[in-house]
């Protein structure tokens, strides 16, 4: 009766860690999501008007704004055939033109 008893404590205390082991919650590992940005500041060049003669190249330096969000930023120039700008921000002056009058 003894050893009885014995695999019966030893059997129920097995059940009773599977159902231990199998309660508890482990969450997923994700990568965290960097939060959106909500504004980009414009560090250089400081004026609304920048002069480049033909060939000649300026490198913009931006901030985007929360510091933890994803600072990838993607440039584009609005005209192509005057002013061409590469992924790193460098505008490089195709032609002259002057700028329309607001």
């Amino acid at each position: 009766m003894a050893k009885y008893q014995k695999g019966k404590r030893l059997m129920t205390f097995v059940v009773s860690m599977a159902m231990v082991v199998t309660s508890i919650h482990v969450p997923a590992f994700s990568a965290e999501a960097k939060p959106a940005a909500q504004s980009v500041k414009i560090k250089k060049p400081t004026t609304s008007l920048l002069v480049l003669k033909k060939g000649k190249t300026y490198k913009l330096k931006a901030k985007v704004l929360p510091a933890k969000a994803s600072q990838k930023l993607t440039y584009k120039s609005s005209k192509t055939s005057v002013v061409t700008v590469s992924k790193k921000g460098v505008l490089t002056a195709k032609k002259r033109e002057m700028p329309k009058s607001p």
